[in-house]
């Protein structure tokens, strides 16, 4: 709060341009020469009592009511823009009135920066919110796509659990959507407007994921930020934090996680006082969680703080009703992406892919439809063009490697979640590595060791 002493403000009052003095109530206690001479000139009320009774928007109000300065306050006087500051003044340690400082000499410049000014702040907002908007969550519960009674029940409970604030577990096979269904709990939430951040915990170095998830201190370790840097936690702070493959979080940071969910504060790493958090969890895994805390491979505290509140997202073997909707929604999408302009699936298509058992399930469909989609030279996907994918299994137990359809499957589900990880794994990687070097395209390929066209490649392929 800046105020002025009494006596100062009594000695400037004649020394200065247009100015007026006021009482803890408004009213009129000093005017100087200048503030007759402007008002008689426009042809105002010069034995006005208060201020508003000549200007409709005063500042003078806003100052009494605050006790705060009002600057750049910009008014029409008779035709002219006139620019006018406001200071709440002190005598004996209490506010007594506001000193009225209106500007003529200059005006013109002043009123033009104060409209620059005001141009900039609304930028700045433009840019803020914009910024609010991409972190927010990506999906919403309309990207959910079925009418299966499996599915409006996955949704009704996603609906029921976003009112609250309590920690999730989402469990389910690979490429059901977990991540989705993350999404659409914190889009429904009171705290949709804020940030959603992902973590997956399963491809991020053991040696690196404290440091990720916390932060660390300036100076904690060789090779830290100078300034230290703020960890995931933070980041969502007020937001939603997912964890994603939270199944692979090593040993040795589970009790930091249990105390950051017990304590709602964090400890940077080389960090000296705990920081304050309000971060929502939700956490995902691809495996039987209570299987690993009996076999001493998780913490038994740590999985009873996750699973409050417990949602399984059924494979989509257990929806194949689904299937035609999904197949479509998936063909609108990649003709965005790929270019294409495909506007059907046969009968035939679609009755093949509902015999299938999905072991890689929506992702795998994706892959599916896309490989289609390579082959379909109309605006049609056919049989023809989706049955070569499935007859590579044929040919493969020919050679000897499968001759049992559930044995087949399991080796397709098998080698298509190892190539998944593998490729999550590099892209988390790759991510980093810009993040650190400031998306420095090229000192990011030096850092992990790799040929700059190797690194651009694979930035293309991930759609970084």
């Amino acid at each position: 709060m800046e105020k002025l002493p009494y006596e100062l403000a009594i000695a400037l009052l004649d020394a200065m341009d247009c100015v007026a003095l006021t009482d803890d109530t408004g009213r009129y206690l000093y005017k100087n020469k200048m503030w007759y001479e402007r008002r008689r000139i426009f042809g105002q009320d010069v034995d006005a009592q208060y201020p508003w009774e000549i200007f409709k928007n005063t500042g003078t109000l806003e100052v009494i009511k605050t006790h705060r300065k009002v600057t750049g306050h910009i008014m029409d006087s008779s035709g002219t823009m006139i620019c006018t500051n406001y200071y709440p003044i002190e005598r004996d340690g209490k506010f007594f009135g506001v000193l009225i400082w209106t500007f003529f000499t200059g005006q013109d410049s002043t009123v033009a920066f104060s409209h620059r000014l005001h141009a900039l702040s609304q930028e700045l907002e433009a840019t803020k919110e914009k910024a609010r908007r991409l972190a927010k969550a990506s999906y919403s519960i309309s990207n959910i796509i079925g009418e299966s009674d499996a599915i409006v029940s996955l949704k009704e409970e996603i609906a029921d659990v976003a009112r609250t604030t309590s920690n999730v577990l989402i469990e389910g096979e690979t490429g059901v959507g977990k991540e989705l269904v993350a999404h659409a709990i914190h889009d429904l939430s009171r705290r949709r407007d804020e940030r959603f951040v992902r973590v997956n915990c399963a491809a991020i170095p053991e040696t690196l994921i404290e440091s990720e998830l916390f932060g660390y201190a300036p100076g904690a370790f060789t090779g830290a930020q100078r300034g230290g840097k703020v960890g995931k936690f933070e980041l969502a702070s007020n937001g939603s934090l997912f964890l994603d493959e939270i199944n692979s979080l090593p040993l040795t940071v589970q009790p930091k996680l249990l105390r950051a969910l017990q304590e709602k504060e964090i400890d940077r790493v080389g960090g000296l006082e705990p920081i304050p958090i309000d971060t929502r969890f939700l956490a995902a895994t691809n495996c039987d969680l209570a299987a690993k805390v009996a076999a001493k491979e998780f913490r038994e505290d740590l999985y009873y703080r996750l699973n409050v509140i417990r949602i399984r997202i059924p494979p989509l073997r257990e929806r194949m009703s689904d299937i035609p909707l999904l197949a479509r929604s998936l063909v609108d999408r990649l003709n965005y992406q790929m270019g294409m302009e495909i506007g059907y699936i046969d009968d035939a298509a679609i009755a093949r892919l509902m015999s299938y058992d999905w072991p890689g399930n929506i992702r795998e469909l994706q892959n599916v439809i896309e490989f289609a989609m390579n082959y379909a030279h109309g605006d049609t996907i056919e049989l023809k063009h989706i049955e070569p994918y499935f007859s590579r299994g044929s040919r493969q137990r020919e050679g000897g490697q499968s001759d049992h359809p559930s044995q087949e499957a399991a080796l397709r589900a098998a080698r298509f979640e190892q190539k998944s990880a593998r490729d999550n794994a590099e892209r988390e990687r790759f991510l980093q590595a810009l993040e650190a070097c400031g998306g420095n395209r090229q000192e990011a390929a030096v850092q992990l060791g790799i040929p700059r066209s190797t690194f651009y490649r694979k930035l293309k392929k991930y759609g970084i």
